[in-house]
């Protein structure tokens, strides 16, 4: 640990994920054998969904694919218009898409069916008699798993050596997601106004607040609201 060189004339209240009253709060209800952190381990402080499979847990969000990226000027070749084509390779399954081609390259792609279980960025194939190499990012999607959000105490850990901190539920281990009550959370990107609701980024859980019904890119509107205000950057009380 490097030697102290600063004092904080005011302690944090807290840290994000900590309880922020005694009032009544309630978990996800788990599978018989509990939710269990999946690949790189849960960050505890954010939001996470439980996965297709019912039981794992992670802090990205898998669902049915909506909409994909621009592709490259020269995504594939061999390939003609055509609908209803599967597609390979990504986290989930069972996405089909329509596609538009010009000299063999796919120029642009909308969904068919959204399939199950992908997650943004995932990269999909299209399969086609005669195309090859022609792929899709997935750009968003539709979440089908619960959220909720993973409190710290008592499951949150520092998981490097010698690290001076960390907020890891490491893979394989038990982890409890909460639906309702009062936490502590930090307000990324903007300040947070009492009264606005919290956003769960899709990618990796992180925090950001809007007003009720607005429109953030890569978030989902969660059922929490901001019940004590803060500066961005700072950490605020959200409740539910």
């Amino acid at each position: 640990m490097p030697f102290q060189t600063t004092v904080n004339t005011y302690p944090a209240p807290a840290c994000a994920g900590d309880f922020a009253s005694d009032n009544p709060r309630a978990s996800l209800v788990s599978p018989e054998a509990g939710f269990v952190a999946g690949s790189g381990g849960v960050n505890a402080g954010v939001f996470a969904w439980v996965q297709n499979d019912g039981k794992t847990v992670q802090n990205v969000a898998d669902g049915v694919v909506l909409t994909f990226g621009t592709p490259a000027a020269s995504d594939g070749t061999g390939y003609t218009t055509a609908s209803g084509l599967a597609t390979t390779g990504g986290s989930g399954s069972g996405c089909t898409v329509s596609i538009t081609a010009s000299g063999g390259a796919i120029t642009a792609a909308t969904v068919t069916s959204g399939g199950t279980g992908y997650k943004i960025g995932d990269v999909l194939t299209v399969v086609q008699s005669g195309g090859a190499a022609g792929t899709l990012t997935v750009a968003t999607i539709t979440p089908t798993g619960q959220m909720g959000f993973v409190p710290r105490r008592q499951q949150g850990l520092i998981t490097t050596y010698l690290a001076e901190y960390g907020n890891n539920v490491p893979a394989g281990f038990a982890v409890t997601v909460m639906r309702t009550g009062d936490y502590w959370f930090k307000a990324n990107n903007n300040a947070a106004v009492r009264g606005q609701k919290i956003f769960a980024n899709l990618s990796d859980g992180t925090t950001q607040t809007a007003a009720t019904g607005a429109t953030v890119s890569g978030y989902i509107e969660t059922n929490f609201f901001v019940s004590q205000a803060c500066g961005s950057g700072e950490l605020g009380i959200m409740s539910y």
